[in-house]
């Protein structure tokens, strides 16, 4: 049997034990330093990879950075044109991948090449860390267009990984991390494993029932997931869920009530923490879970600070006013590549429009690109939405806008439901809830929601999608 103090790292189908990892790791750095060095036509010291397993991944990984190389974090789930665009638009000349792909001057080295020509001989010319002691380049999920590729810095995660410590109270035995690499909250997870020299249990593809598994043999285990991947453990016989003793830490969508509820039901012994976060901001605030609250986002984390702001730019005098919201800290990104470098001292908008209760509560409003204006009033999609999943049978609903010739927009639902609803009683029972030109005027039954990795319903996806279909005006 495995010492599970020595396991590193853990998928269904390999494992990382920390001695052969530690053996591996120069002379994989080696290899890669050597590999790039013999095509001296490129300078960039990008280098792309695109591995899905996580066990492979992560010495990869860290191998590059050894060998003062940036790492650069690519999806294998995007499409051939995809790779193609941004491996061309940020100069990515080197890309280290489970299987060589049909893209023109791009360096390529595949896994199986790296496994089988890196050998004992092999020594680094020096142990180094990538320019300007980066991590890697990240990317936005690409809800509106492509994903946007960002710098992350090794403090700004050093202050991440003590900003965690601290709502845990202690260092988790081990942490679970289902999600893909890709996903910044995932690859955060497994750092965060190996700062505290943890086991990381993982998946290269995604099972449910492997899920299970780990959250039963791994009491005490720090979990972070999307809401969508908890909303799946739910569906599980509650006596497979009752005895599993874990932390929950969520981030992207919030919790939806009916989630809340039957999580308390099923996993007593298990608690919630919901992270509010960007990949550019990383952690805002926190939530412990034990009732449903549709706006609140919890606590600041320490050394977090905030201004809000009017649509014009100008600061809010008071931070309960409703305002966008821009954080302050050292756990912020390094700048987009395309953008100025940010430090801890710049001010990074989110995006949202929040504002914060006496209780230092953080309040999210909505996000400025989704507001609407219906007939001169401020409409935030996302307050309707958080209505709707309280009152109406569905278990997802996305709200977006429609040109109107008279008020300027209109509110249109996207929902998923086992139910046939009937709309007019729909709008009926929200007009109680809801000022009436902020109930949607047509509805779209759709068979599923679109999600982007972070957990999110990508709605760019979803009105490109569903937004031709016929609607049903009510």
């Amino acid at each position: 049997m495995k010492d599970i103090s020595k396991v590193m790292l853990q998928t269904e189908n390999s494992i990382l034990m920390r001695n052969t990892f530690e053996r591996n790791l120069e002379k994989e750095a080696a290899y890669i330093e050597e590999w790039c060095h013999t095509h001296p036509q490129h300078f960039n010291q990008r280098v792309g990879i695109s591995i899905v397993d996580p066990v492979r991944f992560f010495t990869v990984y860290r191998a590059v950075q050894i060998a003062g190389k940036l790492p650069v974090i690519l999806d294998p789930k995007w499409t051939s044109e995809q790779f193609k665009e941004i491996l061309n638009h940020y100069e990515i000349t080197y890309l280290i991948t489970d299987e060589e792909k049909d893209i023109n001057h791009i360096q390529q080295l595949s896994v199986k090449t790296l496994d089988e020509h890196h050998s004992n001989e092999m020594k680094l010319s020096k142990i180094q860390r990538p320019p300007e002691d980066m991590l890697h380049i990240g990317f936005t999920s690409g809800t509106t267009g492509m994903p946007k590729a960002y710098y992350r810095n090794r403090f700004s995660w050093v202050v991440s990984y003590d900003a965690n410590d601290a709502i845990l109270n202690e260092v988790p035995p081990s942490i679970i991390a289902p999600g893909p690499l890709a996903h910044s909250l995932t690859l955060y997870a497994l750092m965060y494993a190996h700062h505290h020299s943890v086991p990381c249990y993982m998946q290269t593809h995604y099972h449910p029932k492997q899920l299970l598994q780990q959250l039963q043999n791994h009491s005490g285990a720090a979990v972070f997931l999307v809401p969508s991947i908890l909303e799946q453990i739910l569906q599980f016989d509650a006596t497979e869920l009752s005895n599993i003793k874990v932390t929950f830490l969520t981030s992207g969508a919030k919790l939806e009530p009916h989630t809340i509820e039957r999580f308390q039901e099923k996993i007593p012994h298990s608690e919630v923490i919901e992270f509010f976060g960007t990949s550019e901001a990383s952690f805002i605030s926190y939530h412990r879970v034990h009732d449903y609250q549709p706006h609140n986002v919890g606590q600041l984390f320490k050394g977090v600070t905030i201004k809000l702001s009017d649509d014009s730019g100008k600061v809010l005098p008071k931070l309960t006013s409703i305002g966008q919201l821009h954080v302050q800290s050292e756990m912020v990104f390094s700048g987009y590549v395309d953008g100025a470098h940010v430090t801890a001292q710049d001010d990074i908008a989110t995006g949202d429009y929040a504002r914060m209760t006496e209780d230092g509560d953080l309040i999210l409003e909505g996000r400025v690109n989704n507001k609407c204006i219906i007939g001169g009033m401020n409409v935030y999609p996302e307050e309707v939405e958080r209505v709707i999943m309280q009152h109406i049978p569905v278990n997802h609903v996305m709200v977006g806008a429609l040109p109107h010739y008279e008020l300027g927009e209109v509110l249109i639902a996207y929902y998923e439901s086992t139910e046939t609803l009937d709309i007019p009683t729909v709008k009926k029972r929200l007009r109680a809830h809801l000022e009436r030109y902020k109930v949607p005027m047509r509805w779209i039954k759709v068979p599923h929601m679109i999600w982007t990795s972070s957990g999110k319903i990508a709605r760019r996806a979803m009105k490109e999608e569903f937004g031709r279909r016929n609607t049903r005006k009510g």
